[in-house]
């Protein structure tokens, strides 16, 4: 892996950032404060961007590659697309990642430290976390969705085999 310095004063960042659905309801100032506290990470086709159980509470946001999440070595996503958001959970909880994730290609991301976050003593600060936090809750809720409707359709189709094998 290859990693940036921080990318405060990065203006050319600006544009790409907000030509991303994920970032586009921020304000310039809220894009340039995002780029303060983050790092670009550069990683190879098949290195691990990090394992299930470690440690780390950043946030990852997909510029360009694909990654691959699993748990217990089952495939749970593939994200391929710029925007894309990982590592979110330990980003809000400080608690051991609970999948691991897997350059499939050579990958690009945005991150972001929580603990980088924390320390902000800009005026803005509040303005600015709940627009992470925001971002944040819609992403989980999408995602809840989506696997409530995977749960839906696993039980029903275990309750088919059942009426099948009776």
């Amino acid at each position: 892996m290859r990693e940036s310095a921080y990318l405060e004063g990065q203006p050319h960042l600006v544009d790409k950032l907000r030509n991303l659905a994920v970032f586009r309801s921020f304000k310039e100032e809220q894009i340039k404060e995002l780029l303060r506290t983050s790092k670009l990470q550069i990683h190879e086709k098949g290195e691990i961007i990090f394992q299930e159980d470690s440690l780390d509470n950043q946030i990852f946001c997909l510029i360009s590659g694909a990654v691959l999440v699993s748990k217990d070595g089952e495939v749970i996503a593939k994200l391929r697309y710029p925007g894309d958001i990982f590592g979110e959970i330990g980003f809000l909880d400080a608690l051991p990642r609970s999948a691991r994730v897997e350059a499939l290609e050579n990958t690009t991301c945005l991150t972001v430290d929580a603990d980088y976050l924390a320390k902000m003593e800009d005026p803005c600060r509040d303005g600015f976390h709940a627009k992470v936090y925001k971002l944040l809750a819609e992403l989980l809720a999408q995602r809840l969705r989506e696997t409530t409707d995977l749960y839906i359709q696993l039980k029903l189709e275990q309750e088919r085999l059942a009426r099948t094998s009776s």
